[in-house]
């Protein structure tokens, strides 16, 4: 993961404290989101193989526990710079509406309501935007904007993909469809 945590740094070109702290953010957002099932590795597996994840997440965590606000992303190019200054924007207030919603218990509702008329489906997709908004909030409180955070974690689920066995991956992507739609953004810029 160190290795990881100095391409993301490069890459990027933010100090490696956020770096860290990103992918840390990252992992306890999968650990928080995943569900194991037979055949697959749990969460601890999952680390025993990342090399060095537990320190990222374990460091996270009690970041988040001490209230210690994140680092922020200082970039030095003029183009991270434009990048970092259009966080927030529409992903924010997206975010906003999002928490609002949850908090009143009106996506609950929502899934309770609509999860009979249209299945687990629609119950999987509304958590999926909210898995999202989550990450989105993660990436804006360390103030790089929402390409850098899928960059990171397209960096991390690729590190992911050489580590775990296949059968782990697909639990993952089943668990939390919000990495599968913030992994397909990348793959549809590339189309592009």
């Amino acid at each position: 993961m160190d290795q990881l945590v100095r391409d993301v740094s490069n890459r990027l070109n933010v100090d490696e404290d956020v770096a860290q702290t990103a992918l840390g953010a990252i992992l306890k957002f999968i650990k928080k989101n995943y569900v194991t099932d037979e055949g697959s590795l749990d969460f601890e597996q999952i680390l025993e193989h990342l090399k060095g994840a537990g320190k990222l997440l374990q460091k996270e965590e009690a970041r988040e526990e001490k209230s210690i606000p994140p680092p922020q992303a200082t970039n030095t190019t003029s183009d991270a710079k434009s990048s970092t200054a259009t966080t927030g924007g529409t992903s924010s207030i997206v975010g906003m509406i999002i928490q609002v919603l949850k908090l009143l218990g009106i996506l609950t509702m929502l899934k309770t309501f609509l999860e009979p008329i249209f299945g687990e489906s629609v119950t999987r997709m509304i958590d999926s935007v909210e898995e999202g908004a989550e990450l989105t909030a993660v990436f804006r409180d360390l103030k790089i904007d929402r390409d850098q955070g899928i960059t990171i974690l397209n960096m991390l689920w690729t590190t992911m993909q050489e580590k775990l066995d296949q059968k782990t991956l697909e639990r993952i992507m089943s668990s939390i469809p919000a990495l599968q739609t913030l992994l397909d953004t990348i793959k549809n810029k590339k189309d592009e």
